[in-house]
């Protein structure tokens, strides 16, 4: 007999058990599905169906495969990780709740800050990817295992509109890359010399000049530098994140810092854990006279290049040369005739420098 609700709150909703007796291959008594079953939990049908079929099995990179985990994670410990059959819009409710409710602790000062909107929209929108597979198919692409009859909705919430995030100005990069002189010129790391001071310095005015992602800058190769017309430009086959292919123009500033860091073919070699980066990119805020509340993740050096772009112009550029040339089209004034892109970060500030850059150049 179950237990009476709360005095006040509303009843739940008797479970309805998933009838398996029309699906080929199957009679009502077995309630499994290639090894699945609707007693497991949520977290045990991404280990044994989702993480190998949909993530690994399509070839998602391991940050994909780490975000997941890490949704997973927040989803056992808010829930409990009930059964399949147990999952209704109060567990969903609950989630939802815990979420916005929850905190995690930065670096080594200790204080607490809540999830971000959209931190919180990506768990969401994650788990409730996860559990869609988890029921019927609803997209023929995306087949699900039928392992229940209906599978509760999940609203993701879309992020709060307030404004774009911050970034970085050109005199708060210039201070961040100046405190790398403050770190010390190398450390051992497993019996091998791992140039600090060199490595950071290099990695932020990648960041900065080219506005790829920090786990794309993580993953280049020296293989991946091309001369071309007597500059050095980043060519990969593919992004991590988006899957399409890098074409980038390397600021002199960002090769010459990558020129010092040696000869090895993994440019930015990272012998720590990916928290570590975080945390050291935090302390050389601290070394630059941010206060905690001014720290920005390393992610805003993307921001930062978009924003600076912008003020030269890179929004107007193609558009006015495929006006001049009567274009229809503005991927013909781009592929045949203007790369306006590799001009513009030519003409980005240099932040490796003290004071403003007399040479920049805003043309909009």
């Amino acid at each position: 007999m179950l237990p009476s609700p709360p005095q006040g709150q509303p009843s739940r909703p008797a479970l309805r058990l998933f009838d398996t007796s029309n699906l080929p291959g199957q009679t009502s008594g077995d309630l499994s599905t290639g090894g699945l079953s609707p007693q497991m939990t949520l977290t045990e049908f991404f280990e044994q169906w989702f993480l190998p079929i949909v993530l690994e099995g399509e070839g998602r990179d391991a940050a994909t495969i780490r975000s997941y985990r890490e949704s997973m994670a927040w989803w056992q410990r808010i829930t409990g990780d009930p059964p399949l059959l147990a999952i209704d819009e109060f567990t969903i409710a609950s989630f939802k709740k815990g979420l916005r409710e929850a905190t995690f602790t930065r670096g080594k000062t200790g204080r607490k800050y809540p999830l971000s909107a959209f931190t919180i929209s990506k768990h969401l929108r994650q788990v409730r990817t996860v559990l869609v597979r988890v029921g019927p198919t609803v997209n023929p692409e995306r087949p699900g295992k039928r392992l229940i009859d209906e599978v509760p909705h999940l609203r993701v919430e879309k992020p709060y509109k307030g404004g774009p995030k911050r970034c970085f100005s050109p005199s708060q990069a210039r201070r961040v890359v100046a405190a790398t002189q403050q770190l010390p010129a190398a450390r051992t790391v497993d019996k091998r010399s791992f140039r600090t001071r060199a490595w950071w310095r290099a990695f932020l005015l990648t960041l900065f000049y080219t506005g790829l992602r920090t786990g794309t800058v993580l993953t280049l190769r020296r293989s991946m530098l091309e001369s071309r017309d007597g500059h050095t430009w980043i060519k990969a086959p593919a992004d991590n994140k988006t899957g399409k292919p890098i074409d980038k123009f390397l600021h002199p500033v960002a090769e010459r810092a990558i020129a010092a860091l040696g000869h090895g073919d993994l440019i930015f070699a990272w012998p720590y854990s990916p928290r570590y980066l975080l945390r050291q990119h935090d302390r050389l805020q601290k070394l630059a006279g941010f206060t905690c509340e001014q720290w920005l993740s390393p992610h805003a050096w993307r921001r930062t290049h978009g924003t600076e772009m912008a003020k030269l112009g890179a929004m107007y550029g193609r558009k006015i040369a495929q006006r001049t040339l009567d274009h229809e089209d503005e991927a013909t004034t781009s592929t045949f005739y203007v790369d306006i892109e590799a001009e513009l970060i030519a003409q980005l500030a240099d932040i490796d420098c003290s004071g403003d850059d007399p040479r920049q150049r805003v043309l909009f």
